[in-house]
């Protein structure tokens, strides 16, 4: 969020874009670590799986934003 928030604040849909990016990358290692968490038993697997999904959605969505920030004139 803060990487998000930091990039608006930048002066072109280019710099916004490469802080979303970050942020992509970002909820990729969030999306590791609870994978790390189930394989050390530290979580529910339930609880651990949904938050991958969760994860890979905002991935997907941020990926989309981008997309649309690239093609907009």
């Amino acid at each position: 969020m803060n990487n998000i928030s930091e990039g608006f604040c930048r002066k072109s849909d280019a710099e916004f874009r490469q802080f979303l990016n970050i942020s992509k990358g970002s909820s990729g290692e969030v999306k590791n670590m609870y994978y790390i968490a189930e394989d050390q038993n530290y979580i529910d697997l339930a609880i651990a799986s949904d938050r991958k999904v969760r994860c890979q959605k905002l991935m997907n969505s941020l990926g989309g934003f981008m997309k649309y920030l690239s093609t907009k004139k």
